[in-house]
């Protein structure tokens, strides 16, 4: 599966939850836009590799807040779909 190579890079040792894949659907988790932007640069690095992109038009980003103290709790996910 074409998705697998993304899920492994992205999630890596970590036990925090980074990436979220069903069919061809990816979501990336993060806690800071940093990060977020590094996981997306990755995937899109990867995606290059299999010569895959997203698709622009069907992918979403939804910033979650929940009563943060600091920017830095701020969550940031989005949904993207392979083209």
């Amino acid at each position: 599966m074409c998705i697998e190579p993304i899920i492994r890079k992205i999630q890596g040792c970590t036990h925090i939850h980074q990436v979220l894949a069903f069919g061809d659907d990816i979501a990336l988790l993060a806690d800071s836009l940093e990060l977020f932007q590094d996981l997306l640069n990755t995937i899109i690095s990867i995606l290059g590799q299999l010569s895959l992109k997203l698709n622009p038009r069907k992918s979403h980003s939804v910033m979650y807040l929940e009563r943060p103290q600091r920017k830095s709790e701020i969550l940031f996910s989005t949904l993207m779909r392979l083209a």
